[in-house]
């Protein structure tokens, strides 16, 4: 249904995304990128498909007062 198949941080244009990682439950980078305008993550790692479950995300952005943030969190890859 194309809804939902692209994860990216949403950013109202006051921010520079420096860092989007997304992390399997091992520890290894599926997903990294620094421009998020366009890319996201598919849910895929070297072209396969990633199995269904939950997936740490990191981002690292600069905001208008040129000061440095990071977040983190989950998201659940489901199918």
């Amino acid at each position: 249904d194309k809804r939902n198949d692209v994860f990216r941080p949403l950013r109202d244009g006051r921010q520079d995304i420096v860092t989007f990682r997304i992390v399997n439950r091992w520890g290894q980078t599926v997903f990294e990128s620094g421009s998020t305008d366009t890319e996201g993550w598919d849910g895929k790692f070297a072209g396969r498909d990633q199995d269904m479950g939950v997936y740490q995300y990191y981002i690292k952005y600069k905001c208008l007062d040129n000061k440095y943030y990071e977040m983190k969190g989950d998201v659940t890859l489901i199918r």
